[in-house]
């Protein structure tokens, strides 16, 4: 799709507002083949993908990103393996591994433990002897309140990462419908769409209007405070599951 350009004529909003009521030919479409190969493809979280689509161009789209228990439980089954990766975004993938298989990846905190460095080719009597001796410090019980922590704040906590609309068709109520569209997605699983902690001068604006609206309710679950209320948007902002 090329979008022409406004004339200089015509305000942009007005312009904008015209190509709205023109869009009998978008479609709204949530985890498109286009875009699906790259779920997952970003290690600790689940992306799910909602657009405005117009044959094969995106016009607007908005990416949400989840935390599963099922991913964060794989990723983080012990303090150290959550250690090993500090947190959700891993830079080691050590999903999986044995408390022996972790070893390379946390052998400089262990080594505190013991007040020496272990060696690289530790025997397992001595792996085992130094997250015997971690797990009496203060450091894990911790990074153990940490972890827990952050379970709660991620994990089912769908949020908004990043968002976009084509310049020409800003302003004409696209990510308001995104957004309405993301919470009624989630509704049907279960989950809220909740406000990101890491919001943009426009994303603030945004909810700011979900506000007055009526759309956004407070909740303590939420690190940013605020979510989404799905019984409260209307259910013609429900996406068209036939093209998913």
């Amino acid at each position: 799709m090329t979008i022409e350009t406004p004339s200089p004529q015509v305000p942009r909003d007005d312009w904008a507002r015209s190509q709205r009521v023109r869009r009998d030919d978008w479609v709204l479409r949530v985890n498109p083949p286009e875009l699906r190969d790259l779920r997952g493809a970003v290690k600790g979280y689940e992306a799910d993908h909602f657009g405005w689509w117009h044959g094969n161009d995106c016009c607007a789209k908005l990416n949400v990103c989840n935390v599963s228990p099922e991913i964060w439980d794989r990723a983080n089954p012990t303090v150290f393996h959550f250690k090993a990766h500090r947190g959700w975004c891993v830079s080691h993938d050590t999903r999986g591994m044995s408390l022996h298989e972790l070893y390379p990846h946390v052998r400089d905190h262990l080594s505190l433990a013991l007040s020496r460095k272990l060696p690289a080719d530790a025997t397992p009597e001595q792996i085992e002897e130094a997250y015997a001796a971690y797990r009496k410090l203060y450091s894990y019980h911790h990074y153990k309140k940490a972890l827990m922590s952050l379970r709660l704040a991620l994990v089912d906590r769908p949020q908004p990462s990043y968002a976009f609309v084509s310049e020409g068709l800003r302003r004409a109520g696209l990510a308001t419908e995104l957004y309405a569209g993301a919470s009624l997605y989630y509704a049907e699983r279960g989950l809220l769409l909740y406000a990101s902690t890491l919001r943009s001068e426009q994303a603030c604006a945004l909810w700011a209007h979900f506000e007055r609206l009526g759309w956004a309710v407070k909740c303590s679950e939420s690190p940013a405070g605020v979510a989404l209320d799905p019984d409260r948007i209307p259910q013609r902002y429900s996406f068209d599951k036939s093209d998913n």
